[in-house]
């Protein structure tokens, strides 16, 4: 029989700021295991706006439906951090009291699945320092034969997932003074795809710009230095109900596709058997990547667009083999995406 969360006592970190309907939506998907251990860090308001001081307002008092019986710590900010601080913030604070644990900002809404999940592999490999990543879901395109209950991925997800102090001890933040083309040559030959590292890369050169807010790239980033692994589950636990006008960063419609998932896929199938990054598997996920990514997204459109207009200019017989050659294909991005 599988151990429960309460059995495992394992410590969430609940992130939050100015979304108090998704914060609750949260908690209530927590309090179906009452945890022992709960950690609340909301960011402050911006300065001068009414309604955001109201809407964190609200969130702070959504503390109060933690009402069952547990060692609640918050951290409450004043001001308004901002998503890399204030994330990166709260993640400091909770391993400064805690050797382990799982991280949920407000727009993740985990299956009940998804706790079991990563209090097991916590627990497993706790001292192996090489794996450094747990992540909720796997979102493939499509749906992989499933012989294990997870795989070992170089593709970190951050909607839902868990970690350990040992490896949260060695994230930097990027800032200006990052060396490219060292960091080039690592992402390189840590991904050994072109089309991963190009995509990655790409992350890294707007982090280190002064107006980034993003810090899971920093994240990714230092598993890359170190060389870590990440735990990808085969099914997805973790659903972000977050592609709203009120998300941060995913207001892009290419990241709606992702509502289309199926979620609550919970295995009893056995671990892998040794420690090796399935390779065709991240290139599955990457191609959901490649589909949702809002610069992939974008680059697709454009690519497409332009041999449209191309296709429009070839001569009749031209025109005739391209037909029977994307006749096998559903769709022209079907085409474009092999």
């Amino acid at each position: 029989m599988l151990q429960t969360l309460a059995t495992y006592d394992t410590p969430i970190l609940i992130i939050g700021y100015n979304r108090p309907d998704k914060l609750k939506n949260l908690i209530d998907a927590i309090r179906i295991h009452s945890p022992s251990r709960i950690c609340v860090a909301l960011d402050g308001p911006k300065k001068n706006s009414m309604q955001d001081i109201a809407s964190v307002e609200k969130c702070r008092a959504m503390i109060d439906l933690i009402d069952w019986k547990c060692d609640l710590q918050t951290l409450m900010q004043i001001e308004n951090l901002g998503c890399k601080i204030g994330v990166t913030t709260a993640i400091n604070w909770f391993f400064s009291k805690y050797e382990f644990g799982i991280i949920l900002e407000d727009d993740c809404l985990p299956t009940p699945e998804f706790f079991e999940f990563t209090a097991r592999r916590l627990i497993e490999h706790k001292d192996n320092s090489r794996i450094m990543h747990i992540s909720g879901s796997s979102y493939f395109i499509r749906q992989p034969k499933k012989e294990t209950s997870y795989y070992y991925s170089r593709l970190p997800n951050v909607w839902g997932w868990a970690t350990w102090k040992r490896a949260w001890n060695t994230m930097q933040l990027i800032d200006s003074n990052l060396d490219v083309k060292i960091t080039r040559v690592k992402i390189n030959d840590y991904f050994n795809n072109k089309k991963i590292s190009k995509w990655f890369l790409r992350y890294v050169e707007e982090a280190m710009g002064p107006k980034s807010s993003v810090w899971s790239t920093s994240w990714t980033l230092s598993i890359i230095n170190n060389q870590g692994v990440c735990i990808s589950p085969m099914g997805n636990l973790v659903e972000n109900i977050g592609f709203r006008d009120s998300a941060t960063h995913s207001t892009s419609a290419s990241f709606r596709k992702y509502e289309k998932f199926t979620f609550g896929e919970g295995s009893n199938l056995p671990s892998p058997k040794t420690l090796e990054v399935n390779e065709e598997l991240d290139r599955l996920r990457f191609k959901t990547i490649e589909k949702t990514d809002p610069n992939e997204f974008l680059s697709r459109k454009m690519k497409l667009l332009f041999l449209i207009s191309a296709y429009k200019i070839l001569p009749k017989f031209v025109k005739q083999k391209v037909k029977l050659l994307l006749s096998k294909y559903s769709t022209l991005s079907d085409f474009f995406m092999k």
